[in-house]
């Protein structure tokens, strides 16, 4: 209840859990971008095994999809090492 009481006589001090996300340097955002190309890689990897394997679409689309993943993995892995360079 002290913890209540507390947050009502001062609204304008953050929560402990924001103090903690700034302290330790994660944006929710930053974390989002990341992941998406991952499961963008995933994806990707997964139509490309399709299309090697079923032979249904050119496999023209199959190499562009090796592409992708490439690309996504590259570019999130620099994304994560610009981060720790600016923190």
């Amino acid at each position: 209840m002290e913890s209540v009481r507390r947050s009502r006589r001062d609204p304008v001090r953050p929560s402990r859990g924001a103090e903690i996300v700034r302290a330790l340097g994660a944006d929710f955002g930053l974390v989002l971008i990341a992941m998406w190309g991952f499961v963008m890689a995933v994806t990707a990897a997964a139509y490309a095994v399709s299309v090697f394997s079923h032979e249904t679409l050119p496999r023209w689309t199959a190499w562009l999809a090796i592409v992708v993943i490439v690309v996504e993995v590259i570019g999130t892995a620099l994304l994560r090492t610009r981060d720790q360079v600016r923190a």
